[in-house]
């Protein structure tokens, strides 16, 4: 059921996370020079008390945000967004002032960003691969092939208590699209 609508005539949503009691998302808006859309505000949702703000201006990316996640190890959140169709750039995110900073350029382009409890980053390739991300280095490690092609919007997300892996897809399958939500 739907708990929040964050999106609005000018702005869509294409990721966000839970961290520390609040979910953030992130704003976008479409440029009108490149008809991309590009993220421009972090905000902060307090489920508890069903109120919304700003956390701050979101900048340095070409491309919407992909997915993001929070690294309960060190209270980092990720965030993944493409660059120039070409690869990824993994991303900090401060979730005070919403201060983005490259970390790292993966080898690909990435769909999800997952991360477990003790800190360990994963993803799912555009060609589908589940990868292990190295969140330093951005060495990435291709851990199997998913046998699905994944398209459009995607999330992923750890479920702590038992470390099950949970994919919200949308895949191209056969002559049409499929959504669905896959464990790992």
């Amino acid at each position: 059921s739907l708990v929040k609508y964050f999106g609005d005539a000018n702005h869509d949503v294409t990721a966000g996370a839970y961290a520390e009691r609040y979910y953030y998302a992130e704003l976008t808006q479409t440029d009108l020079t490149t008809q991309k859309m590009i993220p421009v505000e972090l905000i902060r949702y307090d489920i508890e008390k069903d109120v919304t703000e700003s956390v701050g201006e979101l900048s340095g990316y070409t491309s919407h945000i992909n997915d993001m996640t929070y690294d309960y190890s060190t209270g980092t959140m990720y965030a993944i967004s493409t660059h120039e169709n070409a690869y990824s750039n993994l991303f900090t995110i401060d979730l005070d002032n919403a201060k983005s900073k490259v970390v790292t350029s993966l080898d690909r382009l990435f769909f999800t960003l997952a991360c477990t409890y003790d800190g360990q980053l994963y993803g799912i390739s555009f060609d589908g691969d589940f990868c292990k991300i190295d969140k330093t280095t951005g060495a990435v490690e291709v851990i199997g092939a998913t046998g699905w092609h994944p398209n459009y919007y995607q999330s992923m997300e750890f479920d702590h208590t038992d470390g099950t892996l949970y994919w919200a897809a949308n895949l191209i399958e056969g002559n049409g699209e499929t959504d669905c939500i896959a464990s790992v």
